[in-house]
């Protein structure tokens, strides 16, 4: 499922300028708190909910990682969500 969304994003964000716009609307909090969920494999987990050793580990992790990866992996993730009949994470708002 999470790897169809690098595909469908493609379709949906055909210029990566306009992925990256919409991974900014999330603010740093919400970026990370998603990279948990993607890092983990858990849709629900907080990352203030994880263990000492498990948070140290997604915040290097996190840190390391470009920022235009993160964006799409975050896409494919909320993709893989949606598929598996979950709501996309509560940072994706309409206005």
């Amino acid at each position: 499922m999470h790897e169809s969304g690098h595909f469908a994003r493609i379709s949906i964000f055909p210029k990566d300028e306009d992925l990256m716009n919409a991974w900014n609307v999330l603010n740093p909090d919400d970026k990370l708190e998603a990279y948990s969920q993607y890092f983990t494999k858990q849709p629900e987990v907080s990352f203030e909910s994880l263990d000492d050793k498990t948070k140290k580990k997604i915040q290097r992790s996190f840190n390391r990682t470009p920022d235009d990866v993160l964006a799409e992996e975050w896409f494919s993730y909320q993709w893989g969500r949606v598929l598996m009949g979950l709501t996309a994470d509560k940072s994706l708002r309409v206005d």
